[in-house]
C-alpha cells in the first residue's frame, strides 16, 4: 500500500438511464517516488550481469531483465522475476474504498478490482508489466486514472464526510467487487 500515491478527486453523484443514483469516486494512482527509488536501488544492488546495459554492450544469455523507471538490471535466474510476480500480481492487489463520517469513523468499506493493478484483462496502462523474460515498472508520467461507481441506495449517506482509496492485497478483503 505504501508503493502507491492515490489522489482522490472530488466525488460526484451520477444518475443512470434507469434513474439509479451512484457516487462516482474518481482518483489518480501512481508509483510513490520514494518507493520507486528504493526499488531501483535494490535491483541495482542485486544486478547479476553488470556487463549488460552499457551504451555499447552486447548482452546475451540472461534469464530476466527488470526495469524500474530508468534503471535496468539483468539476471541469470528467475528469482527476482518470480518475487516480483508473486508480490505484484499473484498477491492480487485491489483498491480499498472506505467512506468516513464527520467523526472519521469508517461507515462502509469495499474492495474493487482495478485493471492496471490486477491485469485480469488487457489494459494499456498497467502499473507493472510482467511477461516473457521481463518486468517493467514505469515510474514517470501522470499515472493512471480510475472511476468507481458506488450505488447510493446501498450507502448510509448520513454524516458522510470523505472517501479514502488505498491499495491492499486481496487477502485483506473478504469480498472484492468488479
Amino acid at each position: 500500500q505504501r508503493a502507491f500515491d492515490i489522489a482522490v478527486e472530488p466525488t460526484r453523484v451520477q444518475v443512470d438511464a434507469q434513474r439509479n443514483a451512484y457516487l462516482q469516486v474518481s482518483f489518480r494512482m501512481n508509483w510513490n517516488a520514494d518507493y520507486a527509488r528504493s526499488l531501483q536501488e535494490a535491483i541495482k544492488a542485486i544486478n547479476q550481469r553488470t556487463d549488460c546495459g552499457g551504451w555499447f554492450s552486447i548482452c546475451n544469455n540472461f534469464e530476466t531483465v527488470i526495469t524500474v523507471g530508468g534503471t535496468t538490471s539483468y539476471f541469470d535466474d528467475r528469482v527476482a522475476f518470480d518475487l516480483m510476480h508473486r508480490h505484484m500480481l499473484i498477491s492480487r492487489p485491489v483498491l480499498e474504498i472506505r467512506m468516513l463520517d464527520v467523526y472519521d469513523r469508517t461507515v462502509t468499506r469495499e474492495c474493487w478490482d482495478f485493471q492496471p493493478l490486477t491485469q485480469d484483462q488487457y489494459t494499456n496502462t498497467p502499473l507493472v508489466s510482467l511477461g516473457g523474460k521481463g518486468v517493467s515498472i514505469s515510474t514517470g508520467g501522470r499515472g493512471v486514472r480510475g472511476d468507481i461507481f458506488l450505488p447510493l441506495s446501498a450507502l448510509p449517506t448520513q454524516n458522510l464526510n470523505r472517501v479514502d482509496v488505498r491499495a491492499i492485497r486481496s487477502a485483506q478483503c473478504s469480498q472484492t467487487q468488479r
